[in-house]
């Protein structure tokens, strides 16, 4: 039994958190369910206008499991990695690529481990695509959080996964929670980082073993996280529980969209940038595309009519190839509207996913997004260019334009 000040602590907390779910909530009320893909959707606006279990393992200790397993002759090697973070929180992860009945037979075999060793006192929570075969393996041990590999879960997501395994990890002492993900560790990073920022807010004297068991995790297995996005978003979700970040459900208009810089994704300096806009994980706008030269320092693009943002955004930024339907990622950034005060954003080349890593895009080069708190024209004084589109036979259907 945790002492009273702690326990007051844990539901202040709580109730903190779920104060924040449900404004969040009420910002995103028409959140469709999770798209895993982000696909394309032809209605995209195009603007012109209780069982005892055997003793865990030793507190503060990791113990991995890692197999690896054949089916016949052909090497169908599946790497798993099942770590003991802390007493009851437990990390599984597999990588995207392997051998599907691998995959099912090794989900069986860590079923059956945590049975053994835990009984009925675990859930899984699953970062990653929702699949059947896991739901058959006990569907009341699976909660369902997945969002798109490399990408940051929308606030809410995070405040309710960080609250479901307190929730659980409170209500029973022997209870532990599995995450779960399959692919890269990102996702893996993001939940262990918010949870890390959660228990700091409120932790117990006995919590520190776990706290450290956690962040040398953190460090050595994951390495951070490694996406700038990502990174955002857990000093969103510190900044919310805190208090430093208010909550707003007010929305935004983007006016512009700023280029400082011109990528080199043509050979020559240049290249033909498209934007596509994401309102909680669901696509609302596609520019049109257009040809950025070497004799360029910077494009100022003007969304008129401007964009209405609320809640969680991600913005990608295209090279569409010249004369083909093929195409490359410039830049990815997400961010919370609450979290802009001050009607302009601005991202270095750190800041942007995908860019950051990427020579083609200038070490100067930076982004800045242009905002007011309403439906207002706002000039600024650069070169201007109207997102403008017109039907077409190219995959994306848009004419070019060239500023110059």
């Amino acid at each position: 039994m945790l002492p009273y000040r702690s326990r007051l602590c844990v539901v202040y907390s709580l109730f903190r958190l779920s104060f924040i779910f449900c404004l969040l909530q009420v910002m995103t009320a028409c959140v469709p369910p999770v798209n895993y893909e982000l696909v394309s959707d032809p209605s995209v606006a195009r603007s012109s206008d209780s069982t005892n279990p055997p003793a865990p393992p030793t507190r503060g200790i990791m113990s991995s499991l890692r197999t690896k397993m054949t089916k016949g002759r052909e090497a169908t090697s599946l790497d798993m990695d099942l770590t003991y973070i802390t007493e009851r929180i437990i990390a599984l992860s597999f990588p995207f690529d392997g051998h599907e009945a691998a995959y099912r037979n090794n989900l069986q075999e860590v079923a059956q481990m945590l049975k053994s060793k835990h009984g009925d006192n675990y859930t899984i929570i699953n970062l990653s695509e929702k699949r059947s075969d896991m739901q058959k393996l006990n569907p009341l041990k699976v909660l369902e959080f997945g969002w798109p590999d490399h990408l940051a879960p929308p606030v809410d997501r995070l405040c309710n996964i960080c609250k479901c395994i307190e929730s659980w990890l409170n209500s029973d002492s022997r209870n532990v929670v599995v995450i779960h993900c399959k692919g890269g560790r990102g996702r893996t990073g993001v939940v262990i980082a918010a949870y890390m920022r959660y228990n700091n807010i409120c932790a117990s004297a006995d919590q520190d073993l776990d706290r450290f068991a956690m962040k040398k995790f953190y460090d050595d297995k994951l390495g951070g996280v490694t996406q700038p996005s990502q990174r955002r978003y857990v000093h969103y979700f510190g900044g919310f529980l805190s208090g430093a970040i208010k909550i707003n459900s007010s929305p935004l208009f983007l006016h512009h969209m700023v280029m400082y810089g011109i990528p080199n994704f043509d050979g020559h300096s240049g290249c033909r940038p498209y934007i596509k806009v994401y309102q909680a994980m669901s696509p609302i706008f596609i520019s049109g595309v257009y040809t950025a030269t070497n004799n360029m320092t910077e494009i100022s693009i003007a969304l008129d009519p401007c964009l209405q943002l609320r809640g969680d955004i991600l913005i990608k930024c295209y090279h569409k190839r010249f004369r083909s339907t093929t195409r490359e990622i410039i830049f990815r950034c997400q961010f919370h509207t609450c979290a802009i005060s001050d009607n302009r954003l601005v991202f270095d080349k750190s800041d942007l996913d995908e860019a950051c890593a990427d020579p083609r895009f200038p070490n100067n080069g930076r982004i800045e997004f242009v905002f007011s708190q309403a439906e207002e024209r706002i000039m600024i004084k650069r070169q201007r260019i109207s997102w403008n589109y017109v039907q077409s036979e190219e995959e994306n259907g848009y004419e070019e334009k060239t500023s110059g």
